[in-house]
């Protein structure tokens, strides 16, 4: 009876298995259950909840074809004017003048500013090529002014980061960065309309995109502009012509043939 025998010897539940098996088996599906949640079960409707929600769409990313969003140059002096210290204040100008990215702003130091010029050089990380990196953006003597009187009288060193946080030897996250002129936006009553029709306030890369606009207005050429953007393809640059054409059809509109 070798078959009875073999059956009489295993252990028939849970309980009769030894402890040490029971114990990796529970440890394995308690592990399981931490690296992939509890499973959504038609009893318990908030996991059900918790699953559609981590299985919805990303927010929709904006398309070639749709024009990229921007704030005017009165929204951006509204939002500039809400600023309720003067870091804030220049490091928004310093977004509005220079046209350039969050990150390469942030990045400023006193070092980087150029008073005989007029004109502030930034660290462009989109170019591969380390000649290229650093581009040179005009803006008005008056901002450069402003930003070596802050560095003065903060006694930031030249190598220092002029928009510092907390940890001064770094400068202010992108994230802040953005809680900041999200905030500003919103006290000034600024908000930015999205391709698909929704408000929302003001953000860092409306900045960016609002001075192309205003600098192709003020017929400044496509090719300076492309060098303060600091775009590698001029088409690139192009796209903003066409937020630029409503306001060209007004103008030609005044024209007497």
């Amino acid at each position: 009876m070798p078959n009875a025998k073999s059956s009489a010897t295993q252990p028939q539940n849970e309980a009769d298995r030894p402890k040490e098996i029971v114990n990796s088996a529970i440890d394995r599906t308690r592990w399981r259950t931490f690296v992939a949640g509890p499973r959504p079960t038609d009893s318990d409707p908030e996991r059900l909840t918790n699953a559609r929600t981590v299985n919805q769409p990303k927010p929709r990313k904006r398309a070639n074809s749709d024009p990229p969003c921007y704030v005017t140059a009165d929204q951006a002096r509204a939002i500039i004017n809400a600023a309720r210290t003067t870091p804030h204040r220049l490091l928004l100008e310093a977004l509005w003048q220079s046209a350039g990215r969050i990150s390469e702003v942030l990045r400023l130091r006193p070092c980087d500013l150029d008073p005989h010029e007029g004109a502030l050089r930034l660290h462009n990380e989109k170019q591969r090529s380390d000649l290229n990196r650093r581009k040179l953006v005009y803006v008005s003597p008056s901002l450069v002014s402003d930003l070596k009187r802050l560095a003065a009288d903060n006694r930031i060193p030249a190598s220092g980061y002029l928009f510092r946080g907390r940890q001064r030897a770094q400068p202010v996250s992108r994230q802040y960065a953005w809680e900041l002129i999200n905030r500003y936006a919103l006290a000034a009553g600024v908000l930015v309309q999205t391709p698909t029709g929704r408000n929302r306030p003001a953000h860092a890369r409306d900045f960016r995109h609002g001075s192309a606009v205003h600098q192709i207005r003020q017929g400044v050429p496509l090719t300076e502009i492309q060098q303060q953007l600091g775009h590698t393809s001029i088409g690139s640059t192009s796209i903003y012509t066409r937020l630029a054409n409503p306001e060209r059809r007004a103008m030609a509109d005044r024209v007497r043939w």
